[in-house]
């Protein structure tokens, strides 16, 4: 990856397997799954509220990571980054001025 502050990414299939990673394989079925249940969970929860709407991306900020997850009927992509990365990229553009 070229961006540092990216931790991993993972492509799950629709059942929240992973199917494309660059983190380990159990790190990358322990986010597939417990996201794909999440994001699940999020969409019916949106569809009550409105049944026209629909999730485009859920991002989850905690203490060391942030993570957003693109929910997809065939698929789902789970981005894990540092929780510091825009506090870096600011520290970086005030450096260069």
């Amino acid at each position: 990856m070229d961006d540092d502050s990216v931790e991993g990414v993972v492509m799950t299939n629709r059942e929240g397997a992973p199917i494309l990673t660059n983190v380990s394989v159990t790190g990358a079925t322990n986010y597939g799954r417990a996201l794909h249940k999440f994001g699940l969970l999020s969409q019916m929860y949106v569809k009550e509220l409105n049944p026209t709407e629909e999730i485009m991306i859920i991002r989850i900020r905690t203490r060391k990571n942030e993570i957003m997850v693109a929910p997809d009927k065939e698929f789902s992509i789970v981005v894990i980054q540092h929780a510091r990365a825009r506090r870096k990229v600011k520290e970086k553009r005030e450096k260069n001025k």
